[in-house]
């Protein structure tokens, strides 16, 4: 048998949703899976990226595919609309407005 091993590209967004409509804590959810706490929290952050096996148990005990968790092109179009600052003056004063 191969080992499970390297990591994963996800959608840290979805593994909130898929947690908290189990109606699990961060807590919760790092005892049913072995998975420390702060792991969790930087997975969910999206300050790291989990590995093959953490995946596999985050489905195992959310009841849920792999494939929910990994990024998906919607994703990939949320992130890519940047928001940009306008500063606009008129007889009204300046501004600054988000477009």
């Amino acid at each position: 048998m191969r080992a499970i091993t390297g990591k994963i590209v996800i959608s840290p967004k979805r593994l909130v949703e898929a947690r908290q409509s189990r109606g699990y804590t961060r807590k919760e959810l790092s005892n049913l899976t072995m998975i420390p706490l702060q792991t969790i929290r930087e997975i969910e952050k999206g300050s790291l990226r989990p590995t093959k096996a953490m995946l596999i148990s985050f489905s195992e005990h959310l009841g849920l595919p792999i494939e929910f968790f990994k990024k998906s092109y919607r994703d990939a179009q949320e992130k890519s609309k940047k928001k940009v600052n306008l500063f606009v003056c008129g007889s009204f004063g300046c501004r600054i407005t988000e477009i």
